[in-house]
């Protein structure tokens, strides 16, 4: 799963911006692991409609977000331990490089407050 959110522009074909909400909506859990929907309420979500959701749910599927059940609809895929666990191994390495590209690119203001916030947490 090579999931990077990017925003939407307006050049975006329907199936695009399609894609790009219902990601969002998935990457973000306000659709969470697990759960059923409709091809029809994920139209009503992107208020887009049918074929543009369609190229959508099908790409989102190759990437392993949705999971189309005949007759059922399409569930949101639940997430495994081992899912989890390369999450949490991602995260420790992404997170390290975000503290230190902040800490390389802080103003003096922003160290002062940092340096001061420290001192409350001691």
């Amino acid at each position: 799963m090579n999931t990077v959110l990017q925003p939407a522009t307006d050049n975006d074909s329907l199936a695009e911006q399609a894609y790009r909400l219902l990601e969002e909506q998935l990457v973000t859990l306000r659709l969470p692991p697990g759960v059923l929907i409709t091809e029809k309420s994920l139209m009503d979500k992107a208020g887009i409609g049918r074929t543009p959701v369609r190229e959508a749910i099908q790409r989102l599927s190759a990437e392993g977000l949705l999971q189309v059940i005949p007759r059922k609809g399409l569930m949101v895929t639940p997430l495994r331990r081992s899912d989890l666990r390369q999450i949490i191994e991602a995260r420790r390495v992404l997170e390290r490089l975000m503290v230190v590209k902040a800490a390389e690119r802080a103003t003096p203001d922003q160290r002062l407050a940092l340096e001061a916030l420290a001192g409350q947490i001691e």
